[in-house]
């Protein structure tokens, strides 16, 4: 199974709208300002990232921008078929 992980930054508009359109879904938030360690594991370049982790924790899929709850829903389904 697939996680969802959403990096951003407290004080994005975009990273903001994100979490209201990912309400109802499940995924977890990091602030790259509070941890840039992730920001630099997953080679981040731009907020808000969407990014579908699998179980050993390897990036599969990512979507990068305007990130809506159907978009991430797709996201998790296509990750599972891989």
């Amino acid at each position: 199974m697939l996680k969802l992980i959403l990096f951003g930054a407290d004080t994005c508009v975009p990273c903001s709208a994100a979490k209201t359109a990912l309400e109802g879904v499940e995924y977890e938030y990091f602030d790259i300002c509070r941890r840039p360690d992730l920001a630099m594991r997953y080679s981040l370049r731009s907020i808000p990232t969407l990014i579908a982790i699998d179980d050993e924790g390897n990036a599969i899929k990512q979507l990068v921008g305007r990130i809506t709850r159907d978009a991430a829903l797709l996201l998790v389904a296509q990750g599972d078929k891989t």
